[in-house]
């Protein structure tokens, strides 16, 4: 486009006639500027997705961590997709050929979910467990098809464990501490017996799980000390993780210390009994000055491990996360060494898939 000379002249002039000059001063003075009719980008006329609305993504994330709540914790620690799909495949294909091998099996295996009136009244106790621990219901559907297939009579004598949940009786009495903060009333355990009606052993599963939980950092690994305890969870971590701080030499100091405490204390006391006994003389006071500050050292030194214990597991659920300590972690360790998995790593790992399977035999007998 050709700029004309004369414009800015032009416009000068119209503008001094109307009596504006510093207008038209400043018209004359400024050159006109050229502006090209921009081409359409062809590319803008292709019709752009509209972005997803927020809401949506959080509510299809809520549904996901509901329906698959083990694997949606372990995407929540940055585990890879495919080695979470892997881990649980396989954890499943174990359970069910330990527990149930064909579609006959499987219907026996998941009878509880079959009878609607049962499974009704077993959802309302999980429920309501779920709702005030924030244990899933999937995990606590399946943990009961695991441990009993929530038979209420269900015992084993070589562990002393009872009921659907397969409590033993000094965890229950453990865990029924804290429900009173949590379902507003006490769980009163005093004999195998109270662990046994569902709603009783589901709430106290439930709770047990949350301490578990609050202690690890994850559920998985929560449920893994649940079935095969702290001492095999632990001994699992050390061996995939070694450099992994649990505490365990604070805890030796403490035991150590604990123990010279004891020594000094018994030698002081029978210093003292001595003394009482009859005349005291300087060598009786020097033995005396000497036990009482090995009891005080030892104390101090006990309580000084004792704090260093207790601040390294109140650290312990970031530092395995630091770590990646994972149930998939240590899976995969075990896995590398040949092999089957051990039951407390394949549990927590076929979690998903049992329950999803329980809900599918319960819609299965309501469609029947």
């Amino acid at each position: 486009m050709k700029q004309n000379r004369f414009l800015p002249r032009i416009v000068a002039g119209l503008l001094a006639v109307g009596g504006i000059s510093a207008l038209a001063e400043h018209a004359s003075n400024t050159p006109v500027k050229e502006f090209d009719t921009p081409e359409r980008d062809p590319r803008k006329d292709a019709s752009q997705p509209a972005p997803e609305d927020e809401s949506k993504k959080l509510e299809r994330a809520r549904k996901f961590s509901a329906e698959h709540p083990m694997e949606a914790e372990l995407r929540a620690h940055n585990v890879p997709v495919e080695k979470i799909q892997a881990a649980m495949i396989d954890a499943a294909e174990l359970i069910r050929s330990h527990r149930y091998s064909d579609e006959v099996n499987e219907k026996n295996y998941f009878a509880a979910c079959r009878e609607p009136e049962r499974w009704a009244a077993i959802q309302k106790s999980v429920q309501y467990a779920s709702d005030k621990t924030g244990v899933p219901v999937r995990v606590l559907n399946a943990m009961g098809l695991i441990e009993s297939q929530f038979k209420e009579d269900a015992s084993r004598s070589d562990t002393n464990v009872y009921g659907p949940y397969q409590i033993t009786l000094a965890t229950a009495k453990e865990a029924a501490k804290d429900a009173a903060a949590c379902f507003e009333f006490p769980i009163v355990v005093n004999k195998a017996e109270d662990l046994k009606e569902t709603k009783t052993a589901v709430r106290l599963a439930a709770l047990r799980l949350r301490s578990l939980k609050q202690q690890y950092g994850q559920l998985g690994l929560a449920i893994m000390d649940y079935a095969g305890g702290r001492v095999g969870l632990e001994k699992k971590i050390k061996e995939a993780f070694p450099d992994v701080d649990l505490g365990e030499k604070d805890w030796a100091a403490m035991e150590r210390h604990h123990a010279a405490e004891r020594q000094a204390q018994k030698q002081r006391d029978a210093i003292l009994k001595r003394m009482k006994g009859g005349r005291v003389t300087d060598a009786d006071r020097q033995a005396l000055r000497r036990a009482v500050g090995a009891f005080e050292a030892a104390g101090a030194a006990y309580t000084k491990a004792k704090n260093a214990w207790r601040q390294k597991r109140a650290d312990l659920p970031k530092t395995l996360k630091d770590a990646g300590v994972t149930v998939v972690a240590l899976y995969e360790h075990e896995k590398a060494k040949g092999g089957e998995a051990p039951h407390s790593i394949t549990y927590s790992l076929a979690l998903d898939d049992i329950g999803a399977r329980a809900e599918k035999h319960a819609q299965e007998a309501v469609e029947e």
